[in-house]
């Protein structure tokens, strides 16, 4: 039956099997990947406590850059997150190419080394007052990114030798999962890394670190 305004006619088991695909929907929960990270400063003379997760952007000097939580140590009503997956990132400070005389000076890969495998630093995750994870050193949580590159030496003129590097820089492995915990509207996370000693830079330059959740994101469509 053609309707009066010559618009074409929707039955009703139509229309709710359309309207189930669209982001305008109520009562629907929509469900998609998505990381959480928290990026912080990472001083040149080292720090002994990190703490992740408790800001939103905007908060306490905190940009989208560093940092995308929806709410401060939580998930707001009617949100969850089911953690899959841990990475820590250490980005250095250190330009990618480095110039020296006699030595090859330090590089991004040096300060990686002193922080994140040499550095004795450890990371815990808690959700409410149970810690699900406890990992060292960092670097047992490698990053999902990063660059590859090649060490280039010459050596030249007779009296002092110099020495030319061009720096690899940072390293990343196989992401750590865990067998996935969900993470309910409202419940207090918190990520920490704590240092038994300082863990300086090896340029002496500061850096970045921080921690990123990868999972599914729960939350009601629009």
């Amino acid at each position: 039956m053609q309707p009066a305004n010559n618009n074409l006619a929707m039955t009703p088991e139509l229309e709710n099997a359309l309207a189930s695909f669209g982001v305008d929907t109520s009562d629907v929960v929509e469900a998609h990947p998505q990381k959480f990270w928290d990026i912080q400063a990472y001083p040149a003379a080292g720090k002994l406590a990190f703490k992740f997760f408790q800001n939103t952007p905007g908060q306490n000097g905190t940009t989208q850059f560093t940092t995308n939580m929806p709410g401060q140590g939580q998930f707001p009503n009617p949100q969850n997150f089911l953690w899959t997956a841990t990475e820590i990132v250490f980005l250095s400070g250190q330009a990618v190419t480095v110039e020296a005389t006699d030595e090859a000076g330090k590089t991004q890969a040096d300060d990686y080394n002193a922080v994140m495998l040499f550095g004795p630093g450890t990371y815990g995750f808690s959700i409410n007052t149970k810690q699900y994870l406890f990992e060292g050193p960092l670097g047992a949580l490698p990053a999902q990114f990063g660059q590859q590159g090649s060490l280039a030496l010459s050596q030249y003129d007779q009296g002092a030798a110099n020495v030319h590097a061009a720096a690899i820089a940072q390293p990343y492995g196989e992401l750590v999962r865990t067998s996935g915990q969900l993470i309910t509207s409202n419940m207090q996370i918190s990520g920490s890394i704590t240092f038994d000693a300082l863990a300086p830079t090896a340029s002496a330059i500061d850096g970045k670190i921080g921690v990123r959740l990868h999972g599914i994101w729960y939350q009601m469509a629009q």
